[in-house]
């Protein structure tokens, strides 16, 4: 029984198994046929690193998260400035999803620089000051740019494959994420695809992606975080005429 959780959730508990044997006083080793150690986390199904008032979906990116550290555990040295954008991330998602904030447009598709502008305002009510937008980077110009951070916003009306779309706009996020020594990088996408069909759970909205680069055998893999927002949503029950 353990009665707290651990303080590193990304840290396995580690029981190893030895066996010997035993004739009178001496002790002699003896080889484990199989596998000779637990390995295990203790942790809070209540407690996450993230805390966007969302906690589904913050358990549900912390999930993501540690089995991206298992697989490539210096990733780890990324979270100070990773987590805080993800928090806030997820809260935006989610807010823009429940409230249905970019709906149908008879006028027109909604346009990257509406998205982006509000995307802005909602970060900086999260993040602060800190948040800045158009900065040059790797020979081009970001969108969304936090404590070296890139946020890459785009608008989406055809793909809806959520590992598709990752691997279609990971490729310029990861080589804005590349030039400030980091392998983790963030798009935050616009589905303005028609919805004829009702929308799922949005845990479904927040995948990772590993991206292939130029290096034939590169030290560090690079990832993608993908943020997908809802748009042109129809109305529930619209779903049952």
């Amino acid at each position: 029984v353990f009665p707290f959780e651990q303080n590193d959730p990304f840290r396995k508990v580690v029981v190893a198994a030895s066996a010997y044997l035993v004739t009178g006083e001496k002790r002699v080793p003896v080889r484990v046929i199989g596998h000779d150690q637990l390995q295990f986390r203790v942790r809070s199904e209540n407690r996450t690193l993230l805390s966007s008032g969302f906690p589904r979906m913050d358990a549900h990116l912390h999930d993501l998260l540690q089995k991206l550290i298992d697989e490539q555990p210096e990733l780890e040295d990324e979270l100070k400035e990773l987590l805080p954008v993800f928090d806030a991330l997820v809260a935006v998602q989610a807010t823009f999803a429940q409230g249905a904030d970019f709906k149908y447009k008879s006028s027109g598709t909604i346009g990257e620089d509406e998205f982006q502008r509000e995307t802005l305002k909602c970060l900086r009510m999260r993040l602060g000051e800190d948040v800045q937008e158009g900065s040059q980077q790797a020979g081009g110009i970001t969108d969304i740019r936090y404590l070296g951070v890139v946020i890459e916003l785009k608008v989406e009306s055809k793909l809806t494959d959520r590992r598709v779309i990752a691997a279609k706009y990971g490729q310029q996020a990861t080589q804005y994420a590349g030039v400030e020594a980091r392998s983790v990088s963030i798009v935050l996408c616009l589905d303005t695809s028609e919805k004829t069909r009702t929308q799922g759970d949005i845990r479904n909205d927040v995948v990772v992606e590993k991206i292939e680069t130029n290096e034939d055998s590169p030290d560090r893999d690079s990832w993608v975080f993908l943020f997908m927002v809802r748009a042109n949503q129809r109305s529930p029950s619209s779903y049952s005429r």
